[in-house]
Parts: structure tokens; sequence; C-alpha cells
């Protein structure tokens, strides 16, 4: 299976009846079936599984459309696909005036020239209006700038967080454009708190509601490390701590409705930012504190469900605990890849500890190379990819192999 590198190692469509694995440079679709209350693979057994496709990979956020999912080729073309039942089970390709669309130099501003080497997680608002991610044109994760937003019949908007490369001071913000305009868009303005002068962002994220797009390492810091942007996509304001700030926000996050958590160790901290506003960020809750004896160095990532279109359901994550493993990240080891549950509605709630109780001598963990849990959208399965046995046995790589696990939460 894959490692660590985007929230979407496992991802569900609206009503769960398809699920995606990520793993060999490819989404992995199966079709699945609840059983005497327990989530099954439902797909023929000579056909597992039977529809893949490669790159930043989503299902929709529309309820009344749950065969449909969105994937991005080669880096920078977003196509949309239906999926069609049968055996094999099989896909059809959408071809109209939005779908396939090229984040290239025609249809998005100031588009270096080439062909991008990465991409983000791919992000998609509440019934598919916005699409939203980071592309590098020189490496992998963590050396992208540049943060589009793609709106079907309206446009492509852009933030470059580093025009003048590693010397940049500043931002640049277009609005979006319909093509062929894009190729001659200007900025509608610029930004000198958040900027990347340190290599490039390590992921963006969409908020629900399709405003905000939250890019992690976008924002110049105390430090000289990067910190979190928010851009009100297609606008001037940008939003973030900057050199003269006391607040850490950094780390991985979570993104609900219009709402974001932040681990902050030793607690997770929330944020209203839809549309982002300074003073929401800085202004704060602190939610539930994490149990005695928790690591220090929890490295988290977080899936947030919505099935009702807002903030009312549990935040999940996953303690990576980099220094208590160490180089022994790929076998079980006691306090690895714990997984938990947060009430964003009620700071004071216990907090719900999903996994085996670890302990002195304890030989099992939810540890399979990082990987990162995922909720259904629906809000009712939480699903994490383990070998917490010890018997899945290793890959072509020596790597441990994997199979996935799932919680039935509500």
């Amino acid at each position: 299976m894959t490692h660590s590198g985007g929230a979407n190692d496992t991802m569900c469509s609206p009503d769960t009846q398809y699920c995606a694995i990520v793993g060999g440079g490819s989404n992995w679709i199966f079709k699945t079936a609840v059983v005497n209350g327990c989530l099954q693979n439902a797909t023929n057994g000579g056909q597992n599984p039977s529809v893949s496709v490669p790159g930043p990979f989503s299902f929709s956020r529309n309820k009344a459309t749950p065969k449909v999912f969105y994937w991005l080729a080669s880096n920078h073309i977003l196509n949309q696909g239906t999926i069609v039942d049968g055996t094999p089970m099989t896909f059809t390709t959408t071809s109209n005036a939005f779908f396939p669309f090229d984040f290239n130099q025609t249809n998005c501003p100031d588009v270096p020239s080439g062909t991008p080497t990465s991409a983000s997680i791919l992000g998609v608002s509440k019934n598919d209006t916005v699409f939203a991610l980071n592309l590098s044109w020189s490496g992998g994760q963590g050396t992208g700038t540049n943060v589009f937003a793609y709106k079907p019949g309206v446009g492509c908007a852009m933030a470059d967080y580093a025009p003048n490369g590693v010397s940049s001071t500043f931002a640049n913000l277009y609005a979006y454009c319909t093509p062929p305009n894009c190729a001659t868009a200007t900025p509608i303005g610029t930004n000198a708190t958040c900027y990347d002068a340190t290599g490039g962002a390590h992921n963006t994220q969409l908020s629900l509601d399709g405003q905000t797009a939250r890019t992690s390492g976008a924002c110049f810091s105390r430090g000289g490390a990067g910190n979190v942007a928010l851009w009100e996509i297609a606008t001037t304001n940008v939003q973030g701590l900057g050199p003269n700030d006391t607040v850490a926000f950094v780390g991985h996050d979570s993104l609900g409705f219009n709402k974001d958590v932040t681990n902050n160790n030793p607690h997770p901290n929330i944020r209203v930012f839809s549309p982002p506003d300074g003073t929401a960020i800085r202004t704060y809750t602190t939610l539930h504190d994490f149990p005695a004896g928790a690591p220090n160095d929890i490295e988290a990532h977080g899936g947030w469900p919505h099935p009702n279109n807002d903030d009312n359901n549990p935040w999940i994550m996953s303690e990576e605990s980099y220094t208590s493993c160490g180089t022994n990240c790929n076998s079980p080891v006691k306090g690895q890849n714990w997984i938990w549950g947060l009430s964003v509605t009620d700071p004071l709630a216990p907090l719900i500890w999903f996994g085996p109780t670890y302990s002195a001598g304890t030989n099992s963990s939810f540890g399979c190379n990082q990987t990162i849990p995922s909720v259904s959208q629906d809000g009712n399965w939480i699903f994490f990819l383990s070998d917490d046995l010890g018997t899945a046995g290793l890959d072509s790589g020596s790597g441990p192999l994997c199979r996935v696990h799932v919680y039935h939460l509500q």
C-alpha cells in the first residue's frame, strides 16, 4: 500500500458504496456492501480491483452522484469519471466543456513552462463546484509554490507564493480567469506576509464550502520554516502567521466545512476561517488534551466527515510519532499510529480512542509505513491500513504489506 503523502490513502463515495485505496501509483476502486453491520468488498473475486486510475484522486462530494470520481492525469489534467457496475466494473470518462480540464498556460494564469513533476492531494468542494491543489515543476511533495483552484463554468485562479523563487518576499494572487484570457492574466494583488521563501509547500487542501485553500508551508514564519497560508480563493485575502506572531500555526490539519483543526501539541486547536480572518485565526478554541502518556511528538493527519455539509462531526486523527518509533516505523512499536476522535462541538467531550490498548510488552500497533486513516463521507466508518498481527509479510521493497481495516463509528 501507499506511504504517507496525502490524506487520501483510503477514500469512499458519499454513500460508501464504493471505496478506493491508493497503492502502486494508482487509485484502486472497489464496490462495497454492508452485511450484518460489517463493511465488505462486494466486487467479483476475479475482478479485484476492477477499476484503477492514476494520480491525485477524490470521489464526488455530491450525495446525488455517488458513482462520480475525479483524478489528475500526468500531474495536470483533471478528469471526471463515472462508475459503471458490471463484471468487470468499468467507468466512463466525461468529455464536455468542463472536463477534462488542463492546468496549463492557456487555462490558468502564470503557469510555468513544461509539465508538472508532482501534485498535491485533490480537494473537492460540496457538490463538486470547486477543485483545488498545488503543483510543482521542480520536484516532489514540498517543492510546489503554485496553488490552483478550478471552478467549472468560471475558470482558474492561482496563488503563487514564490514568484521570485527562494528570494521571494511576497506572493502573487490571481482572480478566476477564463481562457484564452488566462495566458495574459496579471495579479490582482500581492501579499508580503504570507509567501514561501523556503522552497515549496507541503500540501494544499480545500474547505468543503470551496472558499478557502489551506496550504502548509506557504506562509513565512519566525524561524524561516513554513506556517500555514489560508487563501480566500480568487481574492487578495491571505491569512497566516508571520514573523511577528507568537502563536504557532503549523503541523498537519483537518478541514471541515468552514473550520480548521490544527494539531498544536499537546492538544489540537480549532479555528473558524472561511472566509479567512486574522482575528479568527489568532482567537481559537483549544480542544481536548491528549491523555497522559501520549507522546509529545504526535505527527497527526486528520479526516473530517461531512454527511450534513456542516462541521458537526468528530475529527479523526492518527498519531505517527516519528521520534517514538524512529527507524522501526515499519514494524509493530508501542505508541505508533494511535487513532483519536475529537468532538468539534464540545471541547470538553471525552476523547475517543480507537485501537488496541498499548502497554509494555504488547506487540501490536496500527503501523504500516506511516499510513493515514480516513473517515467515510457519511461519517459511519474509519479506514486504515495495518499489519496489526504481523502476518501480512513484506513487499518487494522489504516494506510491510498492509490489510485494510474498518471500524464502525456509528
